[in-house]
């Protein structure tokens, strides 16, 4: 076996080690390798803590991985994956797109895709609102608040987690609506909030179906690509 072909063997083996520990038959089994070279490829990952033997006498990934991961979680920005997205989207839906971190008690638009369609108090990059506040607001409610501290009921803020998304209309300002759907990063953590909005002329009900096929399947793309796994 050349250089290339342990290399493709060992990458093989360790993703099967994503899905949980294995032992030497069961990779052995599942690659089509000889166990003598599954057991040579696990010692050499072993001696780096890139898998690790355990009580059950199976191997599983082990610290060693985490500095290779971290180094890539760490140069992602959702701010740059989703820019690209959010110009299609406007296009697409002629709606205005945003992107909302959690900042504390607030939450603060850190970018913004404008439709041709200007509104009241309409979104800036860099304005804050409180946390909790619009479809954005319901959003982080839903996933970090403690009701007590939100508007929302524990049976709507269940419903918000169960369905992925929230449509407000005329919350925040009276003529207009909006769609927000959340952002996951590593460890299905909630990292953003993206919204379209829009006047609320355009959100009739198959519209709104319309912008919802879309913004969800943008939110689980973004969502991926910042390492979530839904």
């Amino acid at each position: 076996m050349n250089m290339v072909q342990s290399i493709e063997r060992g990458i093989e083996i360790l993703r099967l080690l994503e899905e949980g520990p294995l032992g030497v038959t069961e990779l052995a089994n599942a690659t089509a390798l000889p166990k003598t070279t599954v057991h040579r490829l696990l010692k050499t990952f072993e001696a780096h803590h890139w898998v690790e033997f355990n009580r059950d006498k199976k191997y599983q990934l082990s610290w060693g991985v985490l500095p290779m991961a971290k180094s890539f979680l760490t140069s992602l920005d959702v701010r740059a994956i989703a820019q690209p997205y959010m110009v299609a989207i406007r296009d697409q839906l002629q709606q205005s797109v945003n992107l909302f971190l959690a900042q504390g008690d607030y939450r603060i638009c850190i970018e913004r895709v404008a439709a041709d369609k200007p509104l009241r108090n309409d979104i800036k990059i860099g304005t804050v609102y409180p946390i909790f506040k619009g479809a954005a607001g319901k959003i982080f409610g839903a996933y970090l608040g403690d009701l007590k501290d939100t508007d929302m009921s524990a049976s709507e803020s269940s419903q918000i987690r169960h369905d992925g998304y929230v449509v407000t209309r005329g919350n925040r300002v009276p003529d207009a609506a909006s769609i927000a759907v959340p952002i996951f990063s590593f460890g299905n953590k909630l990292e953003a909030v993206m919204t379209i909005s829009g006047p609320i002329g355009d959100y009739t009900e198959e519209r709104v179906n319309e912008y919802l096929s879309v913004m969800m399947t943008l939110g689980q793309t973004i969502s991926k690509q910042m390492g979530a796994t839904l």
